[in-house]
């Protein structure tokens, strides 16, 4: 064995010197033959099979022989990398039976070139890779944040090559083996990123996981009683909706009884909160629905080929009877453990279920309005003019209303006839609050007139308008009833719209309509189609309608990459443009944003914690937006919002006039606190009417602490339609504005129902700017202009003020000051103190958070500066 010991490290000498030998020639190297590369395969299949000990250790030594030979003679050979992976194999199996230093240092030396092979090598590199990094990782003897980082780096080399699943697979079996709450989270995010319509993936990952609650994006394609392909979660986008699976058994009937009792009960409004489609696993001709008949159910039956062995089945049900609630932009509720709901009370899941953020009417109605494209027929003044109708002035640019202007005539359609048509939709916010019925019978009476007005006038120039508000009130009433027949007759219409003439760039709709009707085969690629949306066209730019109706889209297929592309695109170039308001505000709202990939769960304060950290965790709006609403004081004065003198910032607080009675008449304790006092607060009541202002303010004992302002009734639709602002009587909606008078955040009276408990959204956002502030000075090499932002809001340690009154994000600004300072102590104690807030937040909130893994960075980046060693777990 000595003797094989030395041919085994001779034999590691020469794979070194294969890697480093240099080409003779500048000549593409020479491929191994494919006959040389299976003889050596073939000779390690045959040795793996020999029963006899000793005879096998022989065979095992002709396989490195053979393969040294093969790689020999073809150093540089491009397909090399298959022969270094039997070489690989060969010197496991020899390592296994004799785990000799030497027999490892082969192995691992094999493993450093199988290290260099290009990503079409990936499924052969990965048990190489995978030695390497763990030998590494124990060399070094890293901390559980360490090995963490170097598995997830691992895992990043392998993401879009043919083996990042297995990749991801044995990973996170591993970090679910090892406790690594740090790697499975991270996986946990890909997985939900890049695997989110991969059904065996979610299947996996809910057989790994801890038991834990957790949300993915239920994609299926199920065909209804009719044949209709329903293809989710476009087809359900805008309604919350639930998954009813079961079997025809005794539980099962038990429960239809059950549930055909409790929606019986409810008012018709209701039952819209909550779309119940059935999913009946035994595979019956009528998908079930003769038995849901029976019970009184008019639910919608969808047929599930394959029943429990169906991938969607074990994917997000797992159990029967169950009910998977699916939030309106699509995210599905899934349970590692998979309780079924039998025995467990209809009543109370419907009753709770109704009661949930997501499927409040507001919400659902805003989404259902955007996903139809409605904004893109409406004017953001409200004041329609048929000679430059919204879709034109969306496609201006530099170029004055007055260029756009159509030339009307005798043979357009009639006024009269157009804005009938326009008075059908419903403008926001009003839309928002409007009743589904009311809703509908809008939509039907525009889709009746369109379709009147387009056999009157078949030859009118300006037809594509009527085409396009038909189109709009077809796919509204698609979003509302759910229901195929509405976006076939788009698609048609669509086509309409396209064969005859249209300005260049008003199509954006009709292409919505046909993308969609494409979407809805299941062979399509969706990706593809939302690309050429919003592809440039004749090589001109793709226009701000195009651009949106791609982000709708993309939202609404559960593509969150390149909706989050699309998203960016436009907030940089088209942020403040008034035809896309109602569309940017959602984009930019704090509440929407942490919405859109929420799952649809909640139990307690846990996740009342996390959703007060999500709204506040988004800080200032990446995209330019002005403020310009005149404000005037109750005596009608115009309001001066800066003072020249202070470069103050300025807090607007938008309330109602009832809400004038529960104003504080003390200042904002934050506020106040502010050692700059840069901070102008303004309460903005939401009305014009001097009268009534001034009757609440008479009912107080002390005036408000704040000035009161007020706005006109048209200008506050303008505002709602700008920052999409939701005035309910509850906490205020707030805008932000910069020195420079630009918006830096908006956010609607939903995100601050959603933080109130928890936490503040005025005083996150300012103390998160504080931070930035200090951060981009560091970064600029300005020391002492970092000292003074951070040691103003944070007074130097040995002060009089405890550093327990300090905020965490004051005090990890110091720490870096401290940091750059070289004073290693006082930067350590500030960060250890951030570092047990964070540790015990995500304690409570039972998850870890960015923040934490970037304050355990800094504390060891501190301790290894100061030459300290017991860094962070």
């Amino acid at each position: 064995m000595q003797h094989y010991t030395v041919n085994c490290c001779r034999a590691v000498v020469f794979l070194v010197s294969i890697s480093l030998a240099t080409p003779a020639s500048a000549q593409q190297p020479a491929p191994i033959p494919d006959g040389k590369i299976k003889a050596v395969q073939s000779q390690l299949s045959e040795a793996m099979e020999i029963a006899s000990a000793a005879r096998q250790k022989l065979a095992l030594r002709r396989v490195v022989r053979e393969a040294e030979s093969v790689l020999a003679a073809y150093r540089d050979a491009p397909n090399r990398f298959e022969v270094l992976h039997v070489l690989f194999r060969t010197h496991q199996k020899i390592f296994k039976e004799q785990s000799s230093e030497a027999n490892r240092e082969a192995i691992l030396d094999t493993c450093r070139l199988l290290a260099h092979a290009p990503d079409e090598y990936a499924d052969i590199r990965w048990d190489a890779d995978l030695l390497l990094s763990q030998t590494q990782i124990a060399k070094q003897g890293g901390n559980a944040r360490k090995r963490a980082e170097g598995m997830r780096n691992l895992v990043d080399r392998y993401l879009g090559t043919s083996g990042e699943k297995k990749v991801i697979r044995v990973v996170l079996v591993m970090a679910v083996e090892a406790g690594d709450l740090r790697l499975v989270e991270y996986l946990d995010s890909v997985i939900c990123e890049r695997f989110g319509d991969d059904l065996a993936m979610i299947a996996f990952k809910r057989d790994t996981l801890p038991s834990r609650v957790f949300g993915v994006t239920f994609f299926a394609d199920l065909r209804d009683t009719s044949g209709n392909i329903l293809k989710f979660p476009m087809n359900q986008f805008g309604t919350t909706t639930a998954f009813l699976f079961w079997s025809d058994d005794e539980n099962g009937r038990a429960n239809l009884k059950e549930i055909s009792e409790v929606l019986g009960k409810q008012e018709p409004n209701s039952q819209r909160r909550l779309e119940i489609f059935s999913v009946n696993l035994d595979e019956l001709p009528d998908a079930g629905e003769s038995i849901l008949r029976e019970h009184g159910l008019n639910l919608t039956a969808l047929h599930l080929p394959g029943g429990r062995s169906s991938l969607i089945y074990k994917a997000y049900s797992r159990v029967d009877p169950k009910l998977v609630t699916v939030s309106p932009t699509g995210i599905a509720s899934l349970f590692e453990t998979g309780g079924n709901m039998d025995g467990k009370g209809f009543e109370r899941w419907f009753g709770s279920s109704t009661a949930r953020a997501w499927v409040d009417p507001y919400y659902c109605s805003k989404l259902q309005s955007l996903a139809c494209a409605e904004f893109l027929i409406l004017d953001s003044d409200g004041k329609f003019d048929p000679a430059v109708p919204p879709e034109l002035k969306a496609l201006s640019g530099d170029v004055t209303a007055n260029q756009l202007q159509l030339k009307r005539n005798d043979k357009f359609v009639p006024e009269a006839t157009i804005r009938a048509i326009q008075a059908c939709f419903i403008a926001p916010p009003t839309r928002y609050h409007t009743s589904y019925e009311e809703v509908i019978a809008g939509y039907q009476k525009a889709d009746k007139l369109c379709a009147q007005a387009i056999k009157a006038h078949p030859d009118a120039p300006d037809l594509w308008m009527i085409r396009n508000r038909r189109m709009v009130a077809l796919m509204g009433l698609w979003k509302v009833k759910l229901d195929n027949q509405y976006i076939e007759e788009a698609a048609a219409e669509a086509q309409a719209t396209l064969a005859a003439d249209c300005p260049a760039g008003a199509d954006a709709i009709a292409r919505l309509c046909l993308a969609r009707q494409a979407i809805r085969n299941p062979a399509a690629d969706a990706k593809n189609v939302i690309d050429a949306l919003a592809q440039p066209q004749e090589g001109v730019s793709p226009t701000a309608p195009a651009l949106a109706v791609a982000a709708l889209l993309a939202m609404e297929v559960g593509d969150r990459d390149t909706y989050s592309e699309l998203r960016q695109a436009i907030l940089k170039q088209y942020g403040d443009e008034p035809p896309l308001w109602p569309l940017t505000s959602f984009m930019l709202d704090p509440y929407h944003r942490y919405w859109l990939n929420q799952i649809p769960f909640v139990s307690g304060w846990i996740y009342a914690q996390r959703e007060a950290r999500g709204l506040g965790g988004f800080g200032a709006e990446q995209s330019i937006r002005r403020f310009e609403s005149p404000l005037k004081t109750p005596d009608g004065e115009t309001a001066e919002l800066f003072d020249k003198n202070k470069n103050n910032w300025v807090l607007l607080r938008f309330i109602q006039p009832t809400q004038i009675a529960r104003l504080s008449d003390s200042p904002d304790p934050f506020v106040a606190s502010r050692p700059l006092q840069e901070i102008s607060v303004f309460e903005v009541v939401l009305s014009d009417d001097t009268e009534v202002i001034h009757a609440e303010l008479a009912k107080r004992n002390a005036p408000p602490y704040y000035p009161i302002l007020c706005i006109s009734d048209d200008v506050r639709n303008s505002l709602d339609r700008k920052f999409g602002m939701l005035h309910d009587g509850g906490r205020p909606a707030i805008v932000i504005l910069r020195p420079d008078g630009f918006v830096a955040l908006a956010a609607s009276a939903l995100s601050q129902q959603g933080i109130e408990r928890y936490g503040n959204l005025t005083s996150t956002f300012f103390l998160q700017q504080d931070e930035a502030a200090v951060a981009d000075a560091l970064s600029k090499g300005d020391l002492n202009e970092a000292k003074r932002l951070a040691f103003t809001h944070a007074p130097a340690a040995n002060t009089s003020l405890p550093r327990e009154q300090l905020a965490t994000e004051q005090l990890r600004a110091r720490a870096k000051v401290y940091l750059a300072q070289g004073d290693w102590e006082a930067a350590l104690v500030d960060v250890d103190l951030v570092y047990g807030r964070l540790l015990e937040q995500a304690g409570l909130m039972g998850m870890r958070t960015a923040e934490l893994d970037e304050i355990e960075q800094l504390r060891d980046h501190i301790l290894a500066s100061s030459g300290q060693t017991n860094a962070s777990p």
